[in-house]
């Protein structure tokens, strides 16, 4: 964690360890914020007292300042407030901050809660904790009756980046293809089946696994505009020569929406091939500005010394700006200094 810059003198730290118990909840809460970003190790004890606090407020914040901190002593209260569903996403955060295999073990647990929340929170954060005694249960998680928990399990399960993982989260994308066409309705607040479909893609690309292309490259032809997305991240992060055919086409197609050739255009950019240099350079000066500054990142990525005086130009006198406010002027500046970083590095 990044700590602001406060004074650490004892009379300032006393004074707000006091304010710990003041009337003013809201006094309470900053002492808790300011006390677990000054990393005095004196704070510890108190902000455990403060996990009894009458607001849930002052609590959460006692939480995250205990992470923060990250003393072991913290553990086993944070562990018990994370069996409290309305404080699991916090207690599940502050407990990954902790360095400490001890932390590992109760969020597996709470994998098997009977809390949908609790198990959600747990397999978002068992992701950013590299322990293999995750893997296992977050693969069985994948089969969760809940969206939720199955789509940060598999994206979990892509940060840890455990080759066993592959087969189970192709098992999952059968299943919910299965699903998805048998149109098997959601509840309106949870994930669809699709969404899941489009983390567990993600994941399949972080695993850097390229046996995995044959089974998502038919996704490409999905009306999902997430679920697209997901595939050609996954395929450019993979950087498979048998993408690039379909991911060219997708580009060219004439009838193609413009975010899907923006995400085809970038994808073809990771891969490398030198035979997305022409078809990149084309759509640089296409008529919407979102595949403009699709093909400026993907001759980025491409890394190619001969998209220079186009990336130039294109900074100068491109003054396209699409609908997120990204302008292609940006852009090509961006992909030049990416062009120029690769040269330094290659020694050219």
């Amino acid at each position: 964690m990044t700590r602001e810059y406060f004074s650490n003198d004892q009379r300032t730290i006393e004074q707000l360890l006091s304010a710990l118990t003041s009337e003013n909840w809201a006094e309470r809460r900053d002492a808790a914020r300011v006390l677990g970003y000054r990393g005095h190790i004196s704070a510890v004890a108190p902000l455990i007292q403060a996990l009894n606090d009458t607001r849930a407020d002052v609590r959460n914040q006692a939480i995250l300042s205990l992470g923060m901190l990250g003393d072991r002593r913290a553990i086993a209260p944070l562990v018990v407030m994370f069996s409290n569903p309305n404080h699991a996403f916090v207690s599940a955060r502050a407990l990954s901050w902790i360095k400490s295999r001890r932390v590992v073990k109760p969020l597996i647990a709470g994998l098997k809660s009977d809390n949908k929340t609790i198990r959600l929170c747990a397999a978002e954060v068992l992701g950013e904790i590299a322990d293999p005694r995750a893997v296992q249960p977050l693969i069985e998680a994948l089969s969760d009756e809940d969206n939720s928990v199955c789509k940060y399990a598999a994206l979990s399960l892509g940060k840890l980046k455990d080759r066993r993982a592959v087969s189970p989260l192709l098992a999952a994308l059968r299943s919910k293809d299965k699903k998805v066409q048998n149109n098997t309705a959601v509840a309106w607040y949870e994930p669809s089946d699709e969404e899941v479909q489009a983390s567990t893609i993600i994941a399949l690309g972080d695993l850097g696994d390229n046996n995995v292309v044959e089974f998502i490259v038919p996704f490409l032809r999905s009306e999902n505009r997430e679920l697209v997305y997901a595939v050609t991240h996954a395929l450019g992060e993979l950087r498979s020569k048998v993408a690039f055919q379909p991911l060219l086409e997708m580009l060219n197609n004439p009838v193609t929406s413009a975010w899907m050739g923006h995400f085809a255009a970038v994808a073809l950019g990771k891969i490398g091939d030198t035979q997305a240099f022409d078809p990149l350079i084309t759509a640089l000066c296409d008529k919407d500005v979102m595949i403009r500054i699709a093909a400026a990142d993907g001759l980025g990525y491409l890394g190619d010394l001969r998209a220079l005086p186009n990336l130039r130009l294109a900074r100068k006198n491109d003054n396209g700006i699409d609908e997120f406010g990204e302008s292609v002027s940006d852009h090509a500046a961006k992909a030049i200094r990416r062009i120029q970083r690769y040269m330094k590095k290659s020694g050219l």
